[in-house]
């Protein structure tokens, strides 16, 4: 790295081999002022993408439909159907990229759309006691939902934080061999018993122990924060439940953003009993802020998930406390009579509506839905239309319709369009610093770093790293780049010792536009730090396209 690289310390440089001379850097941005910009190169072409499920009298996938037995409406107005695809998804392992050591990544590696279920349980929301029906319920739950020939994923949300317990890139197998492990009632009593020096499998028994037995999560296994962006206000005007709701939401955006990478459809089976729908929406006080219900939307669409909630007060909890208490009516902050069940199974049922899963409640039968579920991701019609030049920002209504006897069709109620630069700052930053809390990789925007020299810099150190964008991540508009990168170095102990951010917006000429389409795009900067070991997290993001990339990487300043 050259002189002039150090003193200015912040440089946007292209090319894959992490190199480029900031005299050249300066002759492209002198062509650009002088109007030498290309046409449009890669922007948002307000393609709409419609996942159907499409079963038989039997609950199985129709095969060999065509484009043609198909009609599409948006906002009422038959779409013409620009592509059509049947997915027949897979459950061939994903392996994450494995980096130099040095180096890191938030890349996944996967081409094929694959068959994958993530669970989420919900300790937040639902009303959980050490009483044994509880126990057994959850259990019960947790064993219908393991399946061998699905990839898999489990997640806990607590009351501060949400838990991976088991990841999609590890083996089904030991999600399956982990709750059987545990089929027997089990309290804290019995996590001591559990054999701990079998690897994975008993690594997982012991963590569902815990969660089983109402304790704390294990610290050894990953947890991810959940930042309470609206917390000032809503200790102002909402109650702990209307908290709770959010933090729910904000956990979801978090999971979208991480299986945004992974293609196909998937499912989020939501392990709950809910919260009420109205404290999140339009019509009520603070939390009534569509943006958290709109943008949670947004983001599982975004990233190709359908959400499947699951009432667990109907697999054992039935009668834990007022939220699954059938018979009892309370005031609500706009003061009408409403039963607590109905209102959260309105939330269930918009969840599903909204992103083309289905709600189960009032039924013991989950192994139904569950089995519907992984059907649902693994054989499935993917449609698109163009859906033109929008100016105005808002909820479209979709409709699909199958021209086959006896046919039964699931599909997204709707979709939210928002154009980008109508995205606030503060929202934009919003989610960054969601992105920036979480040690969750955020994956719609694929990014690779490595660390480079360390200097002396008095009685401290600057580490000097590369973010690599690669070819096709960054959207090219009329010539213009807009992207904003966030990093920030927290200490052993969660502390936050270094920040940086940066907004970068130019103009390219067309050779710099052919040269990022080809290789990419780099950003390359230093943190000051004493000497030390630190969990430095890395955020991008693209604002023309709204596409967020982040990744976490402890790195030793010595």
């Amino acid at each position: 790295m050259n002189r002039r690289m150090l003193r200015t310390v912040i440089v946007l440089f292209l090319g894959s081999a992490f190199a480029a001379s900031s005299e050249s850097q300066q002759k492209s941005q002198d062509q650009s002022s002088a109007g030498n910009i290309p046409s449009r190169v890669s922007v948002g072409s307000n393609m709409v993408l419609v996942p159907v499920v499409v079963a038989g009298k039997h609950g199985k996938h129709i095969v060999g439909l065509t484009a043609n037995d198909f009609e599409l409406r948006e906002d009422g107005k038959i779409r013409k159907i620009s592509n059509f695809e049947e997915v027949v998804a897979d459950v061939t392992p994903v392996k994450s990229a494995a980096p130099a050591p040095g180096s890191f990544t938030n890349e996944i590696s996967a081409a094929h759309p694959k068959k994958l279920e993530i669970i989420l349980v919900d300790l937040l929301n639902t009303p959980f006691s050490e009483r044994a029906e509880a126990r057994k319920g959850l259990l019960k739950f947790l064993s219908q939902s393991a399946d061998p020939d699905t990839l898999m994923a489990l997640m806990v949300l607590s009351s501060n934080q949400l838990t991976m317990v088991h990841n999609f890139s590890e083996s089904p197998s030991v999600l399956v061999d982990a709750i059987q492990k545990l089929q027997a009632p089990v309290g804290s009593h019995d996590s001591p018993t559990l054999n701990t020096n079998g690897g994975n499998v008993n690594a997982e028994a012991k963590q569902l122990s815990t969660i089983l037995a109402g304790e704390a999560a294990n610290p050894e296994l990953p947890s991810f924060g959940i930042l309470k962006l609206h917390e000032d206000q809503a200790k102002a005007d909402v109650s702990q439940q209307d908290q709770e709701g959010l933090m729910t939401l904000e956990a979801m955006q978090q999971i979208a953003q991480y299986f945004t990478a992974l293609p196909g459809r998937k499912s989020l089976l939501w392990a709950s009993t809910g919260f009420r729908f109205n404290s999140v929406t339009p019509w009520m006080s603070r939390s009534s802020n569509p943006y958290d219900w709109q943008h949670t939307v947004r983001m599982l669409q975004n990233a190709n998930i359908a959400v499947y909630p699951v009432d667990l007060s109907g697999v054992g909890l039935a009668g834990q406390g007022d939220l699954t208490s059938h018979g009892k009516i309370r005031m609500t902050t706009m003061g009408q009579l409403s039963d607590p069940l109905v209102a959260n199974h309105q939330t269930m049922e918009f969840a599903a509506d909204s992103t083309g899963g289905k709600a189960l409640y009032n039924s013991n039968n989950t192994a139904e839905l569950l089995q519907e579920a992984r059907q649902d991701s693994a054989e499935y019609y993917m449609l698109s239309f163009y859906a033109g030049s929008k100016e105005k920002d808002g909820w479209h209504k979709l409709s699909v319709r199958v021209d086959q006897e006896g046919a039964r069709v699931r599909a997204r109620s709707g979709y939210l369009f928002v154009r980008p630069d109508h995205v606030a700052k503060s929202s934009r930053q919003a989610d960054e610093l969601m992105a920036l809390a979480s040690a969750l990789p955020s994956t719609a925007l694929p990014l690779r770093g490595q660390w480079q020299q360390v200097e002396r810099a008095g009685d401290k150190r600057k580490a000097h790293f590369s973010v690599f964008l690669l070819p096709g991540g960054v959207a090219i508009e009329n010539g213009q780049i807009n992207v904003d990168f966030l990093i920030a170095a927290f200490n052993l102990k969660g502390k936050e010792v270094a920040r940086i951010g940066q907004n970068v917006e130019r103009n390219l000429a067309a050779d710099a536009v052919a040269q990022i389409k080809s290789e990419g795009i780099g950003y390359a900067n230093a943190l000051s730090l004493a000497p030390g070991e630190y969990d430095v997290h890395f955020v991008v993001r693209d604002n023309l396209t709204g596409r967020l990339g982040s990744i976490s990487t402890l790195v030793a300043v010595r």
